[in-house]
């Protein structure tokens, strides 16, 4: 029997879904809603796979979240192999790189190592910079960009970081950089640090020497938040030491009781072909809200909400950005202008005076009307809200932080037993 909530919700909307005159199988959303205690607010073909680009991050974010846990933080060691003339600053030898996979390791985290290589009396480097297939510097936006092969992958990868901490081979992004993070923390440093390199770019073979520096990020529920709220695609760089895209959709299929047939995922980023139905999306939106409430988390310290953080929201939900909606959701947007004929998709917690609704919508195949689609889906959620009598704004979830706000450095003395030390 039918909810006087579902019976008012049904048929609401052919004027919305319909937008701008188009056929109906061109901009005609497609949803699944429920509240937080498991009642079927609306469902409008919520058993059909659609493609729910983007908004596969966040079963990412849990698969990483229930694996490795809120502070796990990734760790990067800097060896070295040769010897060391402290008094005139030259390793004579190679600075051997130990990847951690770190998925957010950027320039700035550079300037921390450079400045600890630098106080260990590391300024120049006769040798060759060696690099592992587990170190990342910088964006590739996904695996649609990732250089193919490993050998070339790590080159790029060995060039950007000798590029980092050497300011004599910085170009324009560099120094833009730089005087970002100057502003941000003027007390820490005056000038950049310089470790110049002379060799090349080579790849790591055999056992790995002890690091003398390990650089530890920031943790996980940070990162998280920083990937979500720019739906960064190399997010894909946490899934794949986690198994990838497969495990990913195996992890889903046993975690939420969904068939293997009924889930394709072929990244974990959501660029791509991928199928979840939105039914399956509330599911996974009900477990990550269990696990972050374990963690003594709210789903906004892990997800973007609209006036609180920067990002896809504020594209997607510009009405959403002002008192009352503002931080009456924490949600994440999914955005494909061409793969799969596009499609745009949103989903997580709506937060209204009768209680949290869980939801996803999308609209397939709306490529080529991408901003009026999205327009229909944030007309969507205004009309949600308004059936939960009006928003419920909550106050703003942890913040979207810098890379290194709360990453640390360790030394450890050459050749010697570990001391350790922090910086950053």
């Amino acid at each position: 029997m039918r909810t006087s909530r579902q019976r008012r919700w049904s048929g609401w909307g052919l004027a919305v879904l319909l937008a701008g005159g188009a056929a109906a199988d061109e901009l005609s959303l497609v949803w699944h809603a429920e509240t937080l205690a498991g009642e079927v607010v609306s469902s409008r073909h919520g058993d059909r796979p659609v493609n729910p680009a983007s908004v596969t991050k966040i079963a990412t974010a849990l698969l990483a979240l229930e694996t490795l846990g809120p502070e796990h933080r990734y760790e990067t060691g800097f060896a070295l192999e040769g010897d060391l003339d402290t008094a005139a600053g030259a390793l004579a030898g190679d600075l051997v790189v130990i990847g951690g996979a770190d998925p957010d390791f950027q320039f700035e985290s550079a300037l921390l190592v450079g400045w600890r290589l630098n106080a260990l009396g590391v300024s120049s480097v006769t040798g060759d910079l060696v690099i592992d297939d587990d170190f990342w510097i910088g964006w590739e936006h996904g695996s649609e960009r990732r250089i193919g092969d490993a050998a070339g992958r790590r080159h790029e990868m060995g060039a950007r970081l000798r590029s980092a901490l050497d300011p004599g081979r910085w170009g324009d992004e560099h120094r833009r950089n730089w005087d970002n993070w100057r502003k941000r923390s003027p007390e820490l440093a005056s000038e950049p640090p310089c470790v110049r390199i002379s060799g090349a770019v080579r790849a790591a073979s055999g056992e790995a020497p002890p690091p003398t520096v390990i650089y530890r990020s920031n943790p996980l529920r940070i990162i998280l938040k920083r990937f979500l709220s720019y739906s960064n695609n190399d997010i894909e760089r946490i899934a794949d030491p986690l198994g990838g895209a497969p495990a990913l959709e195996r992890f889903l299929s046993e975690r939420l009781g969904v068939a293997r047939s009924a889930l394709r995922l072929a990244t974990s980023s959501g660029l791509g072909i991928n199928r979840v139905a939105p039914e399956t999306v509330v599911r996974l939106l009900r477990l990550f809200h269990e696990r972050t409430a374990a963690e003594g988390l709210d789903p906004g310290d892990l997800l973007p909400m609209p006036g609180c953080d920067p990002g896809s929201l504020e594209r997607a939900l510009p009405r959403w950005q002002t008192r009352p909606r503002q931080g009456a959701m924490a949600s994440k947007t999914g955005t494909l202008i061409r793969d799969d004929g596009g499609v745009a998709t949103l989903a997580g917690f709506l937060y209204g005076r009768e209680g949290t609704v869980l939801f996803m919508v999308a609209a397939p195949r709306s490529g080529p009307r991408i901003l009026e689609a999205q327009r229909d889906i944030e007309a969507w959620t205004d009309d949600l809200v308004s059936r939960v009598s009006g928003p419920d704004a909550r106050p703003c979830g942890a913040p979207v932080l810098a890379v290194d706000f709360a990453a640390e450095v360790l030394s450890f003395a050459p050749a010697s037993p570990a001391v350790a030390g922090t910086g950053g």
